[in-house]
């Protein structure tokens, strides 16, 4: 009964419980419904910031670029027009900024109002959730009351039920109990009776091990007692010679002493000659001086010579670099119309011929191997007749190199390490950043004059190649493509950029030409270019096949037409008036 009862209070506690997790759970699925909905929002937050943090920091790197290249601006109109361009571009940015700023306000004002809402559900599911729980309340109260009347009728009368039952089972264990007493009395005193003499037997063997034991541990005593007496002696000795080895340092730091005063004297003396050499030094650094402003002047003037060469030099590596591309041109066509006309015949041969399917080649890797050639080449003549690179001067070239230097240092921050960047903030910010500045260069691979000028040419060539483009220049790709080019020109042995005197079909490597007709070369396959031959072998086997069959053929019809030429002969032999003139005529031995 208690049972049932308990099972009928259970079913009911778990449809309130149902009734009240309904709400709860309708209220975390709203929950994670919303967050799941910020955490979108967010991630589309992120991505408009870091796109705008990027899109910004490359204009405002373009805007800032640019103005370095006002300055050098003297008409007015140009200069008037450039400084609207950098305004415009200026005001971009700005505008970029506000959309941004609209659109999180808008968003916030979307947040108030789902916040207003989700009070006024849960101001909802709080009236609901308090109904349901008086409404369980009472049916639970009045259920609990049923169940309480219903087991305290059924526990009465199984009380005086088992009342009686007791007591008949207490009047039988309380006889049975009396017997079993009387039994384990006896038995007690046979098991103390034995026990007795057997405690008699254990004290008789104790006392013979307590006078073996006794004996041995004496024994051990003294033995202890002797080793003592050897760590004592033992003692004794580390003390003396503990006493000897003080006083020998003693005398080893008397020693010490002496030789520190004859260091400081030593010392002393080599100030005074560094005093001396300073002073040479100081005479030498001037006398050297002068004669580095001399060399200077000299090596400016032979400059402005070397520069005005290549300045003269530039129209004739203008038009070979010119009939290099028309040369060039004219053999690629033909051998794509080469190519193309061998494919055609492939295709005829494996259709036509073999009765397969044919699969055309990849004509994209040919097309790409064509195009990266023509772009190595175009660069090779945009780096060997560059105007910038023939009217730059000394000042303007140092310019560039520090603002490529602080491009890179600002763009290649990752490259130093911990220990690199805790001394940059222990220096003063000029040393700092020159010091940075060789860390990096050092990083790249960077260690000639030559490698700077290199690295320098190229993001010239990238501003050259495109105002679209420019922005490539601030990025670390630059530097990374720069280190790819210069390695693979140290492994072909090129000259540097800036040690060209014109521009050749020789600066590039030969086997980028053997390259591309090889290429060219395997367009059709050599296992193809086997089943042409053995195609053409059979072919010329089965004409002759063919030229025999047809002969055949002839000399058949030539048997035909005489055949036909005896049967009319024979007909006419036949049907002729003289046979009935014959006694046996023709037809009777037929």
């Amino acid at each position: 009964e208690v049972k049932k009862a308990r099972a009928r209070l259970s079913k009911f506690a778990s449809q309130r419980d149902e009734e009240v997790t309904d709400i709860r759970v309708q209220a975390d699925d709203r929950e994670a419904q919303r967050r799941t909905n910020e955490e979108a929002l967010r991630v589309d937050r992120r991505h408009k910031l870091l796109f705008e943090a990027e899109s910004s920091a490359r204009r405002n790197a373009a805007i800032a670029m640019k103005w370095s290249s006002l300055f050098e601006i003297d008409v007015p109109m140009d200069l008037h027009h450039d400084m609207e361009a950098q305004q415009t571009a200026c005001w971009r940015i700005i505008e970029a900024k506000d959309n941004l700023i609209r659109d999180f306000q808008v968003e916030l004002k979307n947040k108030d109002e789902q916040y207003v809402k989700a009070l006024r559900q849960g101001v909802q599911d709080l009236d609901n959730l308090q109904d349901s729980m008086a409404r369980n309340a009472s049916r639970q109260q009045m259920l609990y009351e049923q169940e309480l009347l219903s087991l305290e009728s059924n526990f009465e009368a199984e009380r005086k039920e088992l009342i009686e039952q007791c007591r008949k089972e207490w009047d039988k264990l309380f006889d049975k109990s009396l017997q079993q007493q009387l039994r384990q009395k006896g038995e007690r005193e046979k098991r103390v009776d034995l026990n007795q003499e057997k405690l008699v037997i254990v004290h008789r063997h104790d006392t013979e091990d307590f006078h073996t034991l006794k004996v041995r541990l004496e024994t051990e005593v003294q033995n202890l007692e002797q080793q003592l007496e050897d760590m004592r002696a033992t003692y004794q000795l580390n003390t003396e010679k503990l006493e000897y080895n003080f006083r020998v340092l003693h005398e080893r730091n008397e020693e010490n002493q002496n030789t520190i005063n004859a260091n400081k004297r030593k010392l002393a003396r080599l100030q005074d000659n560094l005093s001396n050499l300073m002073a040479k030094y100081t005479t030498l650094d001037n006398k050297y001086k002068a004669e580095n402003n001399e060399l200077s002047e000299s090596y400016q003037r032979y400059t402005q010579f070397f520069m005005d060469l290549k300045e003269k030099l530039f129209h004739f590596q203008k038009s070979d670099s010119k009939r290099y591309f028309d040369v060039w041109n004219m053999h690629e066509q033909m051998i794509k119309a080469k190519l193309l006309k061998s494919l055609q015949a492939d295709k005829i041969i494996h259709e036509q011929q073999l009765g397969l399917l044919w699969f055309p080649p990849n004509e994209e890797e040919l097309n790409r191997v064509f195009t990266k050639f023509r772009e190595r080449v175009r660069r090779c003549a945009v780096l060997s007749w560059s105007p910038m690179t023939f009217r730059c001067s000394r000042i303007s070239c140092s310019q560039a190199i520090e603002d490529m230097c602080q491009m890179i240092c600002d763009k290649t921050g990752f490259l130093l390490d911990l220990q690199v960047k805790d001394m940059l903030k222990k220096l003063q910010r000029d040393k700092g950043k020159l010091y940075q500045i060789k860390t990096v260069l050092k990083a790249l691979g960077i260690s000639k004059v030559e490698d700077v000028q290199l690295l320098l040419s190229f993001f010239r060539l990238d501003s050259d190649e495109g105002g679209s483009e420019s922005h490539r220049n601030t990025s670390p790709a630059s530097s990374h493509e720069h280190l790819e080019e210069r390695d693979s020109e140290r492994q072909l042995g090129e000259k540097p950029r800036e040690t060209r005197t014109g521009f050749s079909s020789n600066h590039l490597p030969a086997g980028e030409h053997k390259s591309v007709w090889e290429l060219c070369k395997k367009v059709i396959s050599p296992d193809t270019i086997v089943v042409w031959k053995q195609l053409e072998r059979f072919q010329k086997q089965y004409n002759v096949i063919l030229q025999e069959r047809a002969n055949l053929i002839e000399e058949v019809n030539t048997l035909v037409q005489q055949n036909k030429e005896l049967k009319m002969l024979l007909n006419q032999y036949l049907t002729s008036k003289v046979n009935n003139q014959l006694y046996i005529p023709p037809t009777a031995t037929i």
